[in-house]
Order: structure tokens, then sequence, then C-alpha cells
């Protein structure tokens, strides 16, 4: 953490489809990673507004990328086992990403990127999650590793000059 940096983190209450999570609001944990005088505060609210959206962009990319390419095997509780699943939908996946996303807000080179990173119950990659990162509603980046580190890593790469 940046000397300057101040987190805050609480709860939000985002809406998104009854058809997948039976009911139409959740409680979600947010982490905003705030420097200076920055306020993330309108980030949320607009989190809260587009949830949903941000949710099936990150499904249908997950779906995407796992339809050309099944790199990943799912974690199977009942066996203990991971093994290959080939989706037919990206509804299908949403059970296997888990259902409590961290929702994290930091700023990066002038800009406020937004993650959701799903853990908890997370069984398509069982070691680090999956994160999807946001700038507003474009997805920028999927990975199987933390919101802070992903930026991290980003940082590094701009200083190295790639």
């Amino acid at each position: 953490m940046e000397l300057d940096e101040r987190e805050d983190m609480g709860f939000i209450q985002v809406k998104w489809s009854s058809k997948l999570y039976g009911t139409v609001e959740m409680k979600a944990r947010y982490w905003l990673h705030q420097k200076g005088s920055e306020n993330f505060y309108g980030e949320l609210d607009f989190i809260k507004q587009h949830f949903q959206e941000l949710y099936d962009k990150l499904l249908e990319n997950l779906f995407e990328e796992y339809s050309e390419n099944p790199l990943l095997d799912v974690w199977n509780e009942e066996t203990g086992e991971s093994e290959r699943i080939m989706f037919a939908t990206k509804e299908e996946m949403h059970p296997y990403l888990g259902m409590t996303p961290c929702i994290d807000v930091k700023s990066f080179k002038d800009k406020v990127y937004l993650g959701l990173t799903f853990y908890q119950h997370n069984r398509l990659s069982i070691e680090h999650g999956i994160c999807a990162i946001f700038d507003k509603l474009e997805l920028f980046l999927v990975d199987s590793y933390d919101f802070e580190g992903i930026l991290d890593n980003l940082k590094y790469r701009y200083k190295s000059g790639f």
C-alpha cells in the first residue's frame, strides 16, 4: 500500500438477475483504494446501477474464451477433483464462477478501474479466483489473480516500456 493511500471497505446492495441468483438484490463487499483526495463513492453508485451489465460482460467473455480454448478444469466438490466441462451457454458457467464478488476500485494512469473478484465458491480458478477489471462498462482484462496484483503487474510493465 502506498503511503498516502487510504482504504475504505464495506458492503453495498447490487441488483442482478433473479433468474441466475434467485433474488433481485445481493450484498457485495467493496474495497476502495483511494489516494490523497480521491473519492470513489461515485464509482460505487455506478456499480450499483450497472452491476448486472458488468457481470453479463464477464460471463460472456469467460464463455467465449472457454469455448474456444477450454484450458480451465472445473473443481468438482463431489469428487474432490478437477475436470473438464463443456458449457453450452454462459449462464451454465454462473454457478462455477462463485456467488459473492468483491468489488475493488482504484486509479491507475489517470483512470479509475473497477474490479469484480470472485473467490468464494469459485470453481473455475480455486487457487486465485477470477478477477475482471473494467474501465466503466468496458471489460479491460480478466485474470486469475487479485485486483491489486494485476494493477501492480500493469504498473511494472508500463515502467518497463511494455
